[in-house]
């Protein structure tokens, strides 16, 4: 149980996709994300901690679910902003946030990464936010794995 999710961490830290061409930070709390913001520009990437739940079998032990969001941001460009502004914006991370989707179901899927070994990834969601961690805005990449 433990080295699942100790290797879900590991994996996590170690996503690093230099052809994206943005920062990418590990954080564990909404605060310790506001903050590492606070100093940075350009397109980022925040890779949360992952946090792990066990559910009762009926009564056949435990099954584990291993959940982590992925934000892929770049700071809202504010009141002068117009419609093209906003979508061009919008497309390029998006296509960002797609490459690193990509890169994890490949991953989880090869059986080839010795992190994600014993864990199946069961479900993966891209969400648009806007105005998140004070004034940034992106995709979040919402992860199952169990």
């Amino acid at each position: 149980m433990s080295r699942k999710l100790r290797n879900l961490n590991l994996y996590l830290r170690q996503l690093f996709l230099p052809e994206l061409e943005c920062g990418f930070n590990y954080v564990t709390t909404q605060g310790s994300a506001t903050t590492c913001l606070s100093r940075l520009a350009g397109d980022q990437v925040l890779s949360a901690r992952p946090e792990m739940r066990l559910y009762a079998e009926n009564g056949e032990g435990f099954r584990e679910n291993f959940n982590t969001v992925i934000f892929v941001l770049d700071k809202d460009l504010g009141n002068a902003k117009t419609a093209e502004d906003e979508e061009a914006q919008f497309d390029r991370l998006e296509v960002k946030a797609a490459a690193i989707v990509d890169r994890i179901v490949a991953d989880a899927t090869a059986g080839s990464c010795g992190l994600l070994s014993g864990l199946t990834l069961t479900d993966v969601r891209m969400v648009p936010q806007a105005l998140i961690f004070g004034s940034w805005c992106g995709f979040s990449i919402e992860l199952d794995f169990s």
